[in-house]
This record gives C-alpha cells, structure tokens and sequence, in this order.
C-alpha cells in the first residue's frame, strides 16, 4: 500500500468518525475537502471518496478542494455555526 493510499484511508477513517458524531441518523451528509493533501493529490482524494462513498449512501461529497475560508465565510452568510448545530 502506498503512503498515499493510506493517508486516503486514515482521512476518510476520520472523518467516518466526525460524520457519526456530528450527524448521527441524517440521511444525507455533506462534505468538503480542504488542504494541500487533496489539492496535490488525486490519489488522496480518489481514496477518501470511495471510502466515504462506501460507509455513507446519501454522501453529498464536492469534487472540487474548497478554501477554508470561502467556507466559512459562505457559511457565515447563511447564519450557520457549529454554535447553532
């Protein structure tokens, strides 16, 4: 196995983690990559992806990497917070 490949599965492993504790029961869960790890890598991402894509039916994953900011900037827009969660 590649370094690569398991830093794929490492990431997706953790966010598999996150997902169970922040949207136990939600059908549909969104995510976003950020980072130079999945900018720089197509391997990473392609990994990540189908990990995620196994463990969650309604994954609603953007192919594209996101800037941290715009992010949270965008959601700031809309008025949501991990405070209002």
């Amino acid at each position: 196995m590649s370094v690569l490949t398991h830093a794929g599965e490492e990431l997706a492993q953790l966010a598999t983690i996150v997902a169970h504790r922040l949207f136990a029961g939600n059908a549909s869960i969104h995510f976003a990559t950020a980072g130079s790890i999945f900018r720089q890598s197509a391997l990473v991402r392609q990994v990540f992806a189908d990990r995620l894509r196994a463990k969650f039916a309604g994954l609603n994953l953007r192919e594209d990497v996101v800037d941290p900011v715009q992010g949270a900037l965008g959601l700031a827009r809309i008025g949501k917070t991990a405070a209002s969660k």
